[in-house]
């Protein structure tokens, strides 16, 4: 039975005898002594001192500590009462505005900027890549923003999409919100660095929300609808 082993000076790899475990030796190729593991585990043994010094001899690696983005309490308030301020705001226009043919366009904008921001960051906190460090500070507010202005321009903008197609049929629309989605997951994959399918199901979600609120306000899922 054998034991494997990494020299940490060549890096060179081999097999040793399991009655050398737990003993010291040099590797057969640099001559670095190391230590034989006492399992079958693969270890690299690092030389007492490795590693570069100050001017006292001291080691001046140390070890990095992932800091993670997570959601504070004030962020969860933040988060949810624009989503509650967003469909009140709906349920008053519906009620207020049940025989008008136009839509006003100011609380579309309005409704998707204020979605905008709380959606894409708390969206982020979730579905980024837990094994990449996060952004945090100022750069991450400025990603969140520049991503929540770009999701809201993409749903201001759907109409276009649709402009392509002489009849709104199921087939048509579903194309145009898929070709939508997909520039969503660009967007997040460029400015947040989400992974790409990650970042459609991010741009997903914002999309959604708007469209339920555009739906409760007035009865037509597109914005700019009548």
């Amino acid at each position: 039975m054998s034991i494997h082993v990494i020299c940490p000076g060549c890096l060179k790899r081999f097999e040793v005898s399991d009655q050398y475990a737990g003993r010291k030796g040099p590797c057969p190729k640099c001559k670095t002594v190391i230590e034989i593991p006492a399992s079958e585990d693969v270890k690299i043994h690092a030389p007492e001192g490795f590693g570069p010094k100050d001017s006292k001899g001291r080691s001046v690696l140390k070890p990095v500590f992932r800091q993670e983005t997570k959601i504070t309490s004030a962020t969860i308030v933040i988060i949810v009462l624009s989503i509650i301020l967003c469909l009140v705001a709906a349920v008053v226009f519906r009620a207020q505005l049940p025989q008008q043919e136009e839509f006003p366009w100011w609380p579309l904008v309005l409704g998707a900027l204020v979605l905008s921001f709380p959606l894409v960051f708390s969206g982020y906190t979730f579905l980024r890549d837990q094994e990449l460090a996060p952004h945090r500070g100022q750069e991450l507010w400025l990603r969140v923003a520049i991503c929540g202005l770009l999701y809201a321009a993409l749903w201001l903008c759907f109409p276009v999409a649709l402009l392509a197609f002489r009849e709104y049929n199921v087939v048509c629309v579903g194309i145009a919100v898929a070709a939508m989605i997909g520039l969503g997951g660009g967007v997040a994959a460029l400015v947040l660095e989400l992974d790409y399918l990650l970042g459609m199901v991010h741009f997903g979600l914002y999309f959604t929300v708007c469209v339920l609120l555009r739906w409760i306000a007035s009865g037509a899922a597109l914005p700019f609808a009548g």
